[in-house]
């Protein structure tokens, strides 16, 4: 019987990258599904409109954040961060998400190849 490492296949697709931002180093990590599950909670509670696509972005961004100059934060510290951050560097943040999620969607599918 082969023994499974849980902890191996969880890193399967993960991904980081290192933002800079002026004098800033922040680090975004890909969503779990639960972040994703999280995420779905937090706007369930929300009216249908054009407000979601905000809110959606600040709590993609709120768990894919791991640092700043290598200090990790806590949720309550990219809560702070998010609500007073200037919107052009949440949009320039959500951005390098999207590339870093680009990213882990060839990576899945190099795996389907295999």
């Amino acid at each position: 019987m082969v023994e499974i490492n849980i902890d191996e296949i969880l890193k399967v697709g993960a991904l980081t990258k290192k933002v800079n931002i002026g004098n800033f180093e922040v680090e975004l990590k890909t969503l779990t599904n639960k972040d994703m599950t999280e995420i779905l909670e937090a706007l369930s509670t929300k009216e249908e409109s054009m407000q979601n696509v905000h809110l959606f972005r600040n709590e993609v961004l709120k768990r894919s954040i791991v640092s700043i100059n290598g200090k990790q934060l806590t949720q309550e510290e990219k809560q702070h961060l998010l609500d007073n951050l200037q919107y052009s560097v949440i949009v320039f943040l959500y951005n390098k998400y999207e590339e870093l999620d680009k990213e882990q969607a060839q990576l899945i599918e190099e795996f389907k190849k295999k």
